[in-house]
């Protein structure tokens, strides 16, 4: 005779038993609730992406937006979800309530950001922390109000695991789809209105759904019809509203704009006399004054390197540097620009505006163009170079303070050729003194030898230190680096087709009065990032 089944085994029976019993429409109802979590996640993930990477943007220092965001947006959920408990019935009808608030305030978030940084930047981070609550709270009511009414066809256990498997699924999508898709065609502003409307399809799909069950339905109709022409209004107006904002935070009109998958490129323009480049509102160069930064950035290292056949050229995507080599250097046989971004070459090479400027120097048969990671070029050891010049961003984000650092410059260090000779641009000499010197310190650590902790022999060093005004950045510093000691006295100018320098202008460059003189700073290391601390702290002191 059989043993009976034990208490635990007839429970599990009953529920095999419950699932097998779903009638067509109750499974139809179940599949659109799953669905309805699914796209929520996606939702909810994108939006809290979309909040960090402007606030990245606009502020800098990626890691510390992107973690009071998270921060912000988790405890936000928490609050919602403890929230939920107070809501007893209409579960379906709060639920859709819900969704067309996260819509409307998810789909405006971005374009609120920007407007608000715009018009009145002391308020950005406020606003910033009051969106990403307010989104928070919306999102941790949803899967409680969902899980509770899944509840009505399904036992507790498969309720939470269907619900918490259609939510992370949705996660991944959203996490997948917005570096990959949503930021790079639909931009920043877009994107978030897309996410809106989707909130809002999964309201309507709801609403109309069950819409037997629902209380107030043709308010709540209203509602969502409203919100929906709303967001659909801001999607397609949106280049105008950008247009509108690009007046109001650049000085000069906006002749070309585009999102990339790694920075939102800006280039405007004044009379024909004055373009300029941004990278996520950061100036990059003005083609009024930029001959200054370049000629101080290419022809100082060139100058002592006569024999140079072979140059490597780090960033510096706009081409204006190989101009520079193009044009004054014959001798040279390779020219390898190594940038990340390949929407930024590509314009380099095809833009009227930066063809005219760099004189179509990206077109000359002896530069090649690889898109990748500095760092990650370095790394797979590439054969060495004469010259390496460092022309990237300023290190206003983790990604790129990387690229100062200890670790990267020893890289750098190990692909020169014997004497051989690197410079890197340094951001501010006056108004990031401190991110200047600890540039140079980095670099000090990388190229000395460890038994010399002066890193100098005589009025010789490894690493020299020297500047120039540009009137559109301000005193701008540079950093030059060799395997063997120089002294400033042995820089010379080779080239002959430039504007600004010389052997005398040269000499001043390598004088820092008291106020930019060296700074006590630790190096930079991958293991402790301060330069972005000083980089920061900096900017933020003198302009205040």
């Amino acid at each position: 005779m059989d043993n009976p089944p034990l208490q635990g085994d007839e429970h599990q029976q009953q529920e095999d038993q419950h699932g097998s019993k779903l009638s067509a429409s109750t499974r139809f109802n179940v599949q659109v609730l799953l669905l309805s979590i699914l796209l929520v996640a996606l939702c909810s993930i994108t939006y809290e992406l979309i909040i960090g990477t402007v606030s990245s943007y606009l502020l800098g220092n990626s890691v510390y937006q992107f973690s009071l965001t998270i921060g912000l947006y988790m405890s936000a959920m928490g609050v919602g979800s403890y929230m939920s408990k107070f809501i007893r019935k209409n579960l379906l009808a709060n639920f859709i309530l819900v969704e067309i608030l996260v819509g409307i305030l998810g789909g405006i978030s971005s374009a609120s950001l920007f407007g608000i940084f715009t018009y009145q930047r002391d308020a950005f981070q406020p606003a910033m922390w009051l969106i990403t609550l307010g989104i928070g709270v919306l999102v941790g009511l949803e899967i409680p109000l969902l899980t509770r009414h899944v509840r009505r066809y399904a036992e507790l256990r498969d309720a939470i695991a269907n619900v918490l498997s259609w939510d992370y699924i949705g996660a991944l999508l959203g996490s997948l789809a917005f570096p990959l898709f949503l930021l790079p065609t639909l931009g920043l502003l877009n994107s978030a209105a897309v996410m809106g409307l989707v909130n809002l399809v999964v309201a309507a799909v709801g609403l109309f759904a069950f819409r037997k069950d629902i209380p107030r339905f043709k308010t709540l109709l209203a509602a969502l019809s409203v919100a929906f022409i709303g967001l659909t209004a801001l999607f397609f107006t949106s280049s105008d509203y950008e247009n509108f904002l690009d007046r109001r935070l650049f000085q000069d009109p906006v002749v070309y704009r585009e999102q990339t998958p790694y920075q939102k490129l800006t280039i405007t323009a004044w009379k024909d006399r004055d373009y300029r480049l941004y990278i996520n509102g950061n100036i990059q160069f003005s083609s009024a004054d930029e001959y200054r930064y370049h000629e101080s950035l290419v022809h100082v290292p060139m100058g002592l390197v006569p024999e140079a056949k072979k140059v490597l050229i780090l960033g510096g995507g706009d081409g204006l540097a190989v101009k520079q080599l193009v044009q004054n250097y014959p001798e040279l046989e390779k020219i390898i620009m190594v940038d990340l971004d390949p929407r930024m070459t590509e314009l380099a090479k095809s833009h009227g505006i930066l063809r005219r400027l760099n004189e179509d120097s990206m077109h000359d048969p002896r530069v090649e163009v690889i898109n990748a990671d500095a760092m990650q070029y370095l790394i797979d050891r590439p054969s060495p170079f004469d010259v390496i010049i460092i022309d990237l961003p300023d290190p206003n984000n983790e990604s790129l303070a990387k690229l100062y650092s200890v670790e990267f410059y020893r890289l750098v260090k190990s692909t020169l050729n014997p004497g051989g000779v690197v410079v890197t641009q340094s951001t501010a000499s006056y108004f990031a003194a401190n991110a200047f010197w600890c540039i140079h310190r980095s670099m000090e650590k990388a190229f000395c030898p460890e038994d010399n902790a002066e890193c100098k022999k005589g009025d010789a060093s490894y690493v020299v230190p020297y500047h120039t005004w540009v009137p559109s950045f301000g005193d701008w510093g540079f950093n030059l680096a060799m395997l063997d000691p120089v002294a400033p006295r042995d820089f010379t100018i080779r080239a002959k087709n430039t504007r600004y320098i010389s052997k005398d202008t040269i000499e001043a460059m390598t004088l820092f009065p008291p106020d930019i003189s060296e700074r006590n700073v630790k190096p930079n290391r991958l293991i402790e990032p301060v330069l972005l601390g000083y980089y920061q702290t900096d900017w933020h002191t003198t302009n205040q």
